[in-house]
């Protein structure tokens, strides 16, 4: 028996965004509780309506990934030659003219 691919034309439909799960970040004082000074707590139905979602952003596959291997992709800053002619330039450390503000005074 051979295997027939189904047609995804129909799957593809479906918008991605729709079938993930809404980010669950912290929301401050969320929780239930009693307040301390006895009054009811107001109960906030506008934060509620105004929640967006999302949208759902792809990643970028890796079509060389191999079995067994991890990747910690960085982005690496380009090296930049200024500094090393800054040092070229006759910078020696602890090289500067100190300066006294209080003299000492004598004991007697």
């Amino acid at each position: 028996p051979k295997h027939q691919k189904k047609e995804t034309s129909e799957e593809m439909m479906v918008d991605p965004a729709d079938l993930m799960p809404e980010s669950t970040g912290f929301i401050a004082f969320k929780g239930s509780g009693n307040r301390l000074d006895g009054k009811k707590k107001k109960d906030n139905v506008d934060d509620q309506l105004n929640h967006v979602k999302v949208a759902y952003q792809r990643g970028i596959p890796d079509y060389d990934y191999t079995i067994g291997t991890l990747q910690f992709i960085r982005n690496i800053r380009p090296l930049i030659n200024d500094k090393e002619n800054e040092n070229q330039d006759g910078f020696k450390a602890f090289a500067g003219s100190g300066s006294v503000l209080k003299t000492k005074t004598k004991k007697k």
